[in-house]
């Protein structure tokens, strides 16, 4: 019985993977992103002593249907008493002279310019979805002649970016793969609840420590996948989650184990009910993990920032999100925690699955401290949940409860 439940579940999983990945491919080829060349705004004079009126910055071309947004970079400092008022940005579709925006360069709007890689950025539309097919253009138009000799130069770009939104038969494919998720969390729970007696030799240190080197080493290798995009993002992760299942599996072997109780694996928590506390526990978690976001300051934006920005890449986050968790409990609350545990006890199990937790999930905060607080949280949580019942169930639970939060909430949007 136990077999087939668990077939059931992998094909559940794999079928909402192969869902979202269609899904991730049709929303990417919908996916524009254009920036201009740094153009000078300093106004051209003709050969009758007049400014041109206008310059056209950059155009893109969307489908019918798709949301676009608008955003100014500036090179420099903007000198606010001279520029604010010259000048106003116009969105529009130059096929059919509808106009989309029309937004003043004055002194409120120029002051929300925020630092970004590319210079200061103020974000001017984000427009609901086109209802005329066609290129859409923004241009710079001078609202007054300017009043100096020697005019500043002021150096802009403009970003243009539209996509489609994620339909909600897309969305369903993440909740097919956490229904399929959760079979197997609870499965991992399944069997007795006695207490294992230790074996006669315990875990030696050097295939643990050997495991966590090829998984660190894959996690880097992984990187140079040639699958671009979104796609690829969520590849990388399977890839992660497969290896991960696979040095658990090695590590099993190398013991000689005819069960996997010291791993947590096959062994109904202690107590019963702690399986059914667990989603509370997720929950609670990701509260805690939210005010560290809010709390602790970044100095850059998270590779995950940058993907969730496109519907592509926020379905491709929510179904790894989901489906990634129970590997990552199998192997880091699992094989690591109940290997350390039964050599050198629950401290030193503790933090070490902690510490090599959250050193695997560096690369995709690096610079978004509050986003690695929020995992070291997370983490520690899972940690003491194995701790308390003996069995990765609940932490694996608990950690599809934290990451259906995020995952859901950003597919949603």
């Amino acid at each position: 019985m136990r077999s087939i439940l668990f077939a059931t579940a992998l094909a559940v999983v794999a079928s909402g993977l192969v869902w979202g990945g269609t899904s991730i491919v049709a929303l990417e080829r919908r996916e524009r992103d254009y920036r201009s060349p740094w153009q000078s705004l300093q106004p051209t004079v003709n050969g009758q002593g007049g400014a041109e009126p206008h310059q056209e910055l950059g155009r893109v071309t969307p489908a019918l249907g798709d949301r676009l947004s608008l955003e100014i970079c500036f090179s420099q400092e903007i000198e606010l008493n001279r520029w604010a008022g010259m000048v106003e940005i116009v969105l529009w579709q130059p096929e059919t002279r509808q106009i989309l925006l029309r937004a003043p360069l004055d002194e409120a709007t120029l002051a929300r310019a925020q630092p970004q890689s590319e210079g200061r950025c103020v974000v001017l539309a984000r427009q609901g979805e086109l209802d005329q097919a066609g290129p859409v253009a923004v241009e710079a138009v001078w609202t007054a002649h300017p009043q100096w000799n020697s005019p500043p130069e002021l150096n802009v770009q403009a970003h243009l970016w539209s996509y489609a939104p994620s339909a909600p038969s897309q969305q369903w494919s993440v909740v097919l793969v956490l229904v399929g998720a959760v079979l197997l969390a609870l499965l991992l729970g399944w069997g007795r609840s006695t207490v294992v007696p230790a074996p006669s030799r315990p875990p030696e240190l050097a295939p643990l420590l050997a495991a966590c080197l090829l998984l660190f080493a894959t996690q880097f290798a992984v990187g140079y996948l040639p699958v671009p995009g979104s796609l690829g993002g969520l590849v990388r992760a399977l890839a992660l989650a497969a290896t991960q299942m696979v040095l658990v599996v090695a590590l099993a072997k190398l013991a000689h184990r005819r069960d996997q109780s010291d791993l947590g694996l096959s062994q109904a928590p202690r107590p019963w009910w702690a399986l059914w506390v667990a989603p509370l526990v997720g929950l609670v978690l990701w509260v805690g993990a939210q005010s560290a976001l809010h709390w602790v300051p970044s100095t850059g934006e998270s590779v995950v920032t940058t993907l969730v920005a496109w519907p592509s890449g926020a379905l491709a986050v929510a179904l790894a999100g989901v489906c990634v968790p129970v590997a990552e409990e199998v192997f880091f609350r699992g094989a690591l925690f109940g290997g350390i545990e039964r050599r050198w006890g629950a401290t030193t199990a503790l933090a070490i699955s902690l510490t090599a937790f959250s050193v695997a999930h560096l690369p995709q905060t690096w610079g978004a401290w509050g986003g690695m607080t929020a995992i070291v949280i997370a983490g520690l949580g899972f940690s003491l949940l194995r701790l308390w019942t003996g069995s990765v169930a609940p932490s694996a639970v608990a950690h599809l409860a934290y990451n259906a939060t995020v995952a859901l909430g950003g597919v949603l949007y």
